[in-house]
């Protein structure tokens, strides 16, 4: 598991899940997972973005295998997303952010 910044830096890592496990069951079991749950990671101040009113949480991103989490966007189901084209526009730029990660890591 893998935290990478919008720079392709890698700020934390967690080595040591297989790969038979889902990516959810490793993150749980890791520190880093645990440490988000119990509120102890250390997450940067809500930012104002260009264009809004309202500043954003930064959030980890991750694929459909993962529960929906104040700290964790994940995408629409695929079903959902093929219905309505506001849901389909929220998981392409949620995919296009996900990149950077599979980027950093060469995939």
């Amino acid at each position: 598991m893998a935290i990478v910044d919008p720079y392709y830096k890698s700020i934390c890592l967690d080595i040591g899940g297989f790969e038979k496990h889902s990516d959810e069951g490793i993150f749980e079991a890791s520190t880093m997972g645990q440490r988000f749950e119990a509120g102890l990671m250390h997450i940067p101040e809500d930012k104002l973005l260009p264009g809004q009113r309202e500043p954003c949480p930064h959030v980890l991103i991750g694929d459909e295998g993962f529960a929906l989490k104040p700290y964790l966007m994940r995408p629409f189901p695929y079903r959902q997303s093929k219905a309505d084209a506001r849901k389909e526009k929220y998981n392409t730029g949620l995919c296009r952010a996900r990149r950077v990660v599979e980027n950093a890591f060469g995939k």
